[in-house]
């Protein structure tokens, strides 16, 4: 069996967190990675299939978002882009979204301020300050290091914060 990739290792680790600091918040992780999302083509959503609007159904039931991707080429990931595309333009709208990454090299984590922040923006979240960026000397062997544990509960802490505000 394949273990977790370091973005779910990471995103887990965070909605841990939260539920944690938070007894009795219901916490769920949408996986893109087991999904089977439709690509985005403009159709309305009640064209998609069952799993697409499921997930999407998903995310408009949250209070609040811990946004876990990858960075490759520079760039948060496809599959994450083709979600947020669909959703409803008001699904995200005054809700708290946490951002997490993983990426090869240090230089990437520039993508969560860069490239996720602003989309989260347009979809009118409110994005925490922190964030969560973990290169591979962040997690060898996929194992969070203590201070990236210890910045994943700041993260947390802030992101439940937040949804208690809203």
């Amino acid at each position: 069996m394949r273990s977790p990739s370091r973005t779910t290792t990471a995103t887990r680790l965070v909605l841990e967190q939260v539920r944690e600091a938070e007894r009795g918040a219901e916490v769920e992780l949408l996986d893109l990675g087991a999904h089977r999302i439709q690509l985005c083509d403009g159709r309305p959503l009640a064209d998609y299939d069952d799993a697409t609007r499921a997930a999407v159904e998903q995310v408009c039931r949250a209070d609040g978002y811990v946004v876990g991707t990858s960075v490759y080429r520079a760039a948060y990931s496809g599959v994450l882009k083709n979600l947020l595309d669909i959703l409803p333009a008001d699904a995200m709208a005054d809700k708290p979204a946490a951002m997490v990454a993983t990426g090869g090299s240090r230089d990437h984590y520039l993508v969560l301020d860069y490239a996720l922040r602003p989309v989260l923006a347009a979809l009118r979240a409110r994005v925490t300050a922190r964030v969560l960026y973990a290169d591979p000397g962040a997690m060898p062997d996929r194992e969070p290091s203590g201070e990236f544990r210890d910045a994943a509960v700041a993260l947390a802490s802030e992101l439940v914060h937040a949804v208690q505000r809203a």
